[in-house]
């Protein structure tokens, strides 16, 4: 049939109406009905403060900074809560495997390496769909996939493999399945105050929920761990709370109460100093009035002092929203903090 031919059968009105009565009927097969949204699990969290239930968690930290520790212990945590926990882990060398491997046989859960896979980081998630499409929604739901980390499932978060494996989680949580991601930090800040890989905002996008972890380390070789789940730099969806570990001797405990950390890099030590100065002068600022000051003293750039500001409020700086949405700005005063680990 030539281009002519096509467009003079569909102006055809027996061939209109057919057409729209094919629409209206495949938009009614297709609309979510209150049998279907009765199906769909309510967000709860499975673990305290972190994790929910049938969501996409990402976890960013620095390279030795607890998250695997922490995370085995989450993983023990749900096994014993009764869900079932598979740990992918890509990145571990050989000779913690076996240490990871007896604890997730003591706690019941599943520890899965490449090796054992033989499957390529990049088509796991292609394949765990393929086979949790066939399982039942209670079943789906009652699953726990932990991929350790990122990078070794994205061929190094190469843009593509990147999108595909987010899409594919997203796909697992519309199944019922709970992941979590665990992902490195960048290596510099962005001008927003992340963490975050550059040029793959996608992630925070594509994710349910957006958590950080901070480490600090003390003289007895041990270390407090604590989570960052606050917007703009965070994300969340669910009810996730800043909350604290403690890790010594590679065994992670939750704490009672959260410990706030603040990392401030070599780099940004002067400038913090200069702007606590300002607030001390001042009482409190509006962002506008530190910017202004910051470029009359020539400290740093706008752009650098930006991502401060948002980098350690609440951390080195107290901030709190004013009236017509004006961030204001103080010296941090230390209290006692009464969220809970649950």
């Amino acid at each position: 049939m030539n281009y002519d031919n096509h467009i003079k059968e569909i102006n055809d009105a027996k061939n209109q109406f057919q057409s729209l009565c094919d629409l209206d009927t495949q938009l009614s097969k297709w609309t979510l009905t209150k049998d279907d949204v009765a199906e769909i699990e309510d967000s709860i969290m499975i673990y305290p403060n972190t994790i929910a239930k049938s969501k996409h968690t990402i976890v960013v930290a620095d390279t030795g900074a607890g998250k695997t520790t922490i995370f085995l212990m989450i993983a023990s945590y749900l096994a014993k809560e009764g869900l079932e926990v598979s740990y992918f882990d890509y990145d571990t060398p050989q000779d913690d495997m076996k240490r990871y491997a007896l604890l997730a046989a003591e706690n019941d859960f599943q520890y899965i390496s490449e090796n054992k896979t033989n499957v390529d980081g990049h088509l796991l998630i292609p394949k765990l769909l393929d086979m949790v499409k066939h399982v039942s929604p209670d079943n789906a739901s009652n699953k726990v996939f932990i991929f350790d980390t990122m990078r070794t499932f994205t061929n190094d978060i190469d843009p593509k493999y990147t999108t595909n494996f987010l899409l594919g989680i997203r796909k697992l949580t519309q199944y019922g399945v709970t992941c979590i991601t665990l992902h490195h930090n960048n290596k510099r800040p962005e001008s927003d105050g992340t963490d975050m890989f550059a040029g793959l905002n996608n992630i925070k996008t594509n994710c349910d929920n957006l958590i950080y972890l901070r480490a600090k380390f003390h003289e007895d070789g041990s270390m407090t761990v604590s989570s960052e789940t606050n917007p703009p730099k965070a994300k969340r969806r669910s009810n996730t709370k800043n909350m604290s570990w403690q890790i010594k001797d590679r065994v992670a405990l939750p704490l009672e109460e959260f410990v706030p950390i603040s990392s401030i890099s070599e780099s940004d030590k002067e400038i913090v100093t200069k702007i606590k100065y300002l607030l001390m002068k001042y009482s409190e600022l509006n962002e506008s009035n530190i910017l202004e000051r910051i470029k009359e003293e020539e400290i740093t750039s706008r752009r650098n002092a930006k991502r401060i500001l948002m980098n350690y409020r609440d951390k080195e700086f107290q901030f709190r929203v004013g009236s017509k949405n004006a961030h204001l700005y103080s010296i941090k005063v230390d209290l006692p903090n009464g969220d809970l680990c649950g």
